[in-house]
Parts: C-alpha cells; structure tokens; sequence
C-alpha cells in the first residue's frame, strides 16, 4: 500500500481529535480526524456499532462534515464490534476509496463488499 501524504506547512498545525464511543450494554467504536488548521485531512474509524437506535458514529461524522472516510478497521467479528458494518460503509465510504482493514475470519457479506469495492 502507498504511503498517505498530508500536505501541511507546519507539524505545529496538525492536531488529532479522537472520539470513543461505547454503548451499554454493549457496542463500541473510535473515530480519528486528522486536521490541518483545524479542518479535517484524513479520518479514520474503528469498528462499527450501528442499528437503528443507535447511529452515534454516522452523526460524529457527519457532524463534522465527513461523508467519505479514510480508512476503516475492523479489529474483530464480535457483534459489539460489528453491528451495521455493510450499511456503514455503504453511507461512509461512497467513493469506495477507503483504506479497508480486516480480520482473516470475515463473513461472506464482507467478502462481497470488496470484491464490488474493487470492480468499481
């Protein structure tokens, strides 16, 4: 994989916002926005804990503007780790240009994700 490169004047102007957010009694999930001035240049989530009640990564990102994101990882099959995985990257990763990051032990649905990710 090629290296990312950020176009900065200064590393004084980079900061990283990290957002953890757990659900009880179960779910969790981290987002990271890399910024420039204070304006995003690469975001990052791990795992997903999406349903219809709760959405509270869907909204950190579009709160801040993120309709693609950079890069996912999926850091294993747990349900409190997996919930909405599909309909997740379907909404935040349009472009299908995200960075995908996943165990060995993905499941079909997964599967076929990247392979229509990368006929596209």
């Amino acid at each position: 994989m090629k290296p990312e490169v950020f176009e900065v004047d200064s590393i004084d102007d980079l900061t990283v916002d990290i957002h953890v957010i757990g659900y009880i009694p179960q779910g969790e999930s981290t987002i990271l926005f890399i910024k420039n001035k204070g304006v995003i240049i690469y975001s990052i989530v791990t795992d997903c804990y999406n349903s219809s009640v709760f959405r509270k990564v869907e909204d950190i990102l579009s709160n801040n503007g993120v309709d693609d994101i950079n890069v996912f990882i999926w850091t294993h099959p747990h349900f409190d780790h997996s919930k909405g995985i599909e309909e997740f990257l379907n909404a935040k990763d349009k472009s299908k240009k995200a960075h995908i990051f996943l165990p060995k032990c993905v499941d079909s649905k997964m599967d076929e994700y990247m392979v229509a990710k990368k006929t596209k």
